[in-house]
Parts: C-alpha cells; sequence; structure tokens
C-alpha cells in the first residue's frame, strides 16, 4: 500500500472495563473534544481513540445533555505483512484496544517526533470555532467545512514507546481523520467519520487490513446485546406496493431488557460507508478475490466501479437485479 486509503463510517443512535488511555503528564495537547451538533454526542481524539470523554469515561451520549451513554471506547485498527530484514513480518498497530484501553496512537505527524506532543497546534479542530486547521503545518487538511460541524485531526503510529511490549515496531501510518455532523431530521442521531490513511513508511505493504474496533456499552454493559445485518432485505407494504429496504452492512448494539432506569432506551449502530477497493484494474477477477461460491475465476465482465448501495438500490430497485454477474456479491461492492 503506496497511497492514502480512504474509508467512511457512519455511528447512528436509534430508539427502540477496560481503562482507556489517558493524556500522559506534561502532554497537554493530547486533545479530546466532542461533537455536539446533534442529538448524538461523539467526543474524538488526536491519538487514534474516538467515542470517549476524559478521564476513562464513557460517550456516545444520547439524547445529548441525557447523561445516557452508548460507547464506552473506540479505535481504528490497521494490520499489514511486511518485509524488513530479510523475513515477513505480521504487524498490528490499534487506536484502541478494548481488552486494555491502550492505544497505540500518538498526535500529529510522525515527522513531528515527540514534539508533536506538546505543539499547541497539534490538537482537535472543529468547525466553527479552531477552524481551519493552519495549511502551512498540515497541508493535507480541510481549510472550508463540509457539514454543520467539522472537527479535524491527525495521528500516527509511529512511537515504538506507545506500542504494547514484546510488539514495538510501528508500520509507518498517518492518519487524518474528519468527522461531520448536521442536525436535519434525517441525520439528527447520525455522526460520519472519514479516515485517510497515508503509508509513509516508504516500503510496501501487503494484504492491508482496515478495521474499526468499538466497545459499546447501553449503559450497563453485562446484558447488551450484539447483533449484525450484512446484505440483508427488508420488505414493507404500502398501498399494496412492495418497498424494499436494503441494509447493507450494520452492526449494532442493544440493551437485552430494556432496563437502564432511563425514560427511553436505544442501540447504537455502525455502518461501513466504503473502504477502498483495488478498482479498475483491467483484469476480470472478481470471482477470484471475493466470491463466496466456488466458481470459474472469470465471468467476462470487467471489474465494476463501487458506489454506495444506497444510490445503487435508488436507481436499480428491483433486487433480482443487484448481482449482474451471478456471482454472490452485490454489485456496489464487486471490484
Amino acid at each position: 500500500m503506496r497511497r492514502a486509503a480512504i474509508l467512511f463510517l457512519i455511528i447512528g443512535v436509534t430508539v427502540s472495563f477496560a481503562r482507556s488511555k489517558q493524556s500522559p503528564q506534561g502532554h497537554r495537547n493530547w486533545d479530546i473534544k466532542p461533537i455536539k451538533i446533534n442529538d448524538l454526542w461523539m467526543w474524538n481524539s488526536n491519538f487514534g481513540e474516538f467515542g470517549q470523554q476524559e478521564g476513562d469515561n464513557p460517550g456516545g451520549e444520547w439524547p445529548g445533555g441525557s447523561g445516557h451513554m452508548y460507547n464506552f471506547g473506540s479505535g481504528i485498527w490497521v494490520g499489514c505483512l511486511i518485509e524488513r530484514e530479510g523475513r515477513v513480518d505480521t504487524l498490528v498497530s490499534m487506536g484502541y484496544n478494548p481488552n486494555s484501553g491502550r492505544g497505540e496512537m500518538v498526535p500529529g505527524l510522525i515527522e513531528m517526533g515527540s514534539a508533536a506532543q506538546t505543539d499547541p497546534e497539534v490538537v482537535v479542530y472543529e468547525y466553527p470555532g479552531l477552524w481551519p486547521p493552519p495549511e502551512s503545518k498540515f497541508p493535507m487538511a480541510p481549510q472550508e467545512n463540509f457539514s454543520l460541524a467539522d472537527q479535524w485531526m491527525c495521528f500516527n503510529d509511529g512511537d515504538p514507546a506507545f506500542h504494547d511490549p514484546n510488539d514495538t515496531e510501528p508500520i509507518g501510518l498517518e492518519f487524518y481523520l474528519s468527522v461531520y455532523g448536521w442536525n436535519y431530521e434525517s441525520n439528527k442521531d447520525i455522526v460520519f467519520y472519514r479516515w485517510v490513511i497515508k503509508n509513509v513508511s516508504g516500503e510496501s505493504l501487503k494484504n492491508v487490513q482496515l478495521g474499526i474496533c468499538v466497545d459499546p456499552d447501553v449503559g450497563y454493559h453485562a446484558d447488551d446485546i450484539v447483533r449484525l445485518f450484512l446484505d440483508t432485505v427488508f420488505t414493507e407494504v404500502q398501498n399494496n406496493e412492495t418497498i424494499y429496504y436494503h441494509v447493507d452492512n450494520v452492526g449494532f448494539c442493544y440493551d437485552f431488557d430494556g432496563d437502564e432506569g432511563w425514560d427511553s432506551v436505544g442501540c447504537i449502530a455502525y455502518d461501513y460507508l466504503q473502504s477502498p477497493y483495488a478498482l479498475h484494474d483491467g483484469k476480470d477477477n472478481d470471482r477470484e478475490k471475493d466470491s463466496v461460491y466456488k466458481l470459474p475465476p472469470t465471468d467476462s465482465l470487467y471489474d465494476e466501479a463501487e458506489a454506495d448501495s444506497a444510490l445503487f438500490t435508488a436507481i436499480v430497485t428491483d433486487p433480482k437485479l443487484w448481482d449482474g454477474d451471478g456471482d454472490g456479491i452485490m454489485d456496489w461492492r464487486d471490484p
């Protein structure tokens, strides 16, 4: 992986013990700021964790101001294979480990070194307010807001001192995170995340895997249930017409008995909107790489462009046409 990768995530809450890494003494710019534009309040940091408040306190407050928390801690994970010193090694860098509450990211860009940890300009930027990030220091940062309440921050995995013992080798990645929020009726319970990940190691990374690790707690954690909808179609009949709703890949957590002592209890959900694909390589290899069926590796169709499922299904309304080459992978996900 030599180019930057972009990962989108949407987090939403709808009706229906581990410790975190604390800011080291003297490192005053290990920064955490909440986004509070709508009913879902999420706290975001410039050291890889998100969804958790300072002082080991859970976040994901919904409705905002209620004191009802849905997310204990979250962070991005990246793993890869890399050849160093004549051997192939497996490396993983994590923004948040729910087993220990630790993370392996530090603020700023790798070239800044440990000086970034006390640099007053290495913080969580937010619009409106402290905006835009200084272009001279962060040329990759946005200069205009995209939503009603943008946040932008950067961090990296380049400091071995913050990696777990006996696994202290960084990959060499920088992360540029944008967070977006609106307060319209259709998205007042949703926060959007966009990571841009850049390989600055100077080496080629093989078999790169990206993921988001989350530790959702709907109030008291012991009675929570975690479920997943993957390529699931729901139907509804309106005026004798069947309406199809496709759920692409939504993971969610809810309270088993709905008894938290709150006036209402919701659930928290996480949805990947889009992640990197090796698109348009000119090869007919989609079955070979991704199919759930044992079929020949060719199907005479060149790679299809990835599109968001909501856009695709709005245009192609017949579910029978959602897998054009019949390889078991929906067309919006089919490379």
